[in-house]
């Protein structure tokens, strides 16, 4: 028998009963991608672990070092709190928008019970001009 997998949907909203709104499959994997990344280490009172400094280190000097830290704070962070995947590569790189906008972005790919899933997620954008 399959087991499908659950979990509260990310950013939170009621569902048509009233309570939280629910994720399932591998969505459930995709939403605690986004929360580690949209969640600033330290962030969190009671699960100071959680989340990836990508946010404190974005607004200096984007350089390889930078890229390659944040990269294993990511790898550290799906380590500790996306029990669901292992994952496989982390590459982190800029990107620009058409409004001349730069915008770092983190493609992460992990394997959910053996099944190779990929994911891109952008971390935030800086105005150039």
């Amino acid at each position: 028998m399959a087991t499908t997998l659950k979990g509260i949907k990310f950013p939170f909203q009621l569902g048509t009963t009233g309570f939280p709104a629910m994720s399932e499959g591998n969505v459930v994997v995709s939403d605690q991608v986004r929360v580690l990344f949209t969640t600033g280490k330290g962030e969190r009172v009671m699960r100071p672990t959680l989340g990836v400094e990508a946010l404190e280190m974005i607004f200096g000097d984007i350089s390889p070092i930078t890229k390659a830290r944040i990269a294993a704070d990511a790898v550290r962070a799906f380590r500790d709190w996306v029990l669901l995947a292992v994952v496989r590569a982390v590459d982190v790189y800029e990107g620009t928008t058409e409004n001349d906008d730069t915008t770092l972005y983190a493609d992460i790919e992990y394997s959910i019970a053996g099944q190779i899933e990929s994911q891109q997620v952008p971390m935030a954008t800086a105005n150039q001009g």
